[in-house]
């Protein structure tokens, strides 16, 4: 019976334990198949260890990358816009009731008051809340 590839290969490669590597190679020096066979991977594991591979530079799919005062002020733009829309949208859906001012002086008083501000006495603060319902 022959040894197998992959026991040729880790005799070759010296990475197998003393009691195989006796086995294999009592039977190597007995077999003129598996003999040939070893020097054939001892062959080609010399070419592959001889081959040194080039080193290139792989170019990359992108440039590099230079922020600019440019681009920098386009993205700060950018955050505002998208915080100034944001903001409204959100005061929009949030502010749904309506507003009403309640004026405190008639046109009267304002015209006493832009004479003499000091003369007018303002009129009671009037409850938005109770007058709304």
């Amino acid at each position: 019976m022959h040894v197998t590839e992959d026991d040729l290969l880790k005799f070759a490669l010296e990475t197998c334990d003393d009691a195989e590597a006796q086995a294999i190679g009592e039977h190597v020096a007995a077999c003129d198949e598996c003999r040939e066979r070893l020097a054939l991977l001892r062959r080609d594991i010399a070419i592959i260890a001889g081959v040194q591979p080039e080193a290139e530079r792989i170019p990359l799919p992108f440039r590099s990358y230079r922020p600019s005062v440019w681009r920098a002020a386009m993205r700060m733009a950018a955050v505002l816009l998208v915080g100034f829309v944001g903001g409204l949208a959100v005061s929009r859906w949030v502010c749904r009731c309506p507003v009403t001012v309640v004026p405190q002086y008639g046109a009267s008083a304002a015209r006493a008051i832009a004479a003499s501000p000091q003369a007018v006495t303002p009129a009671p603060p009037v409850d938005l809340a109770a007058t709304s319902q």
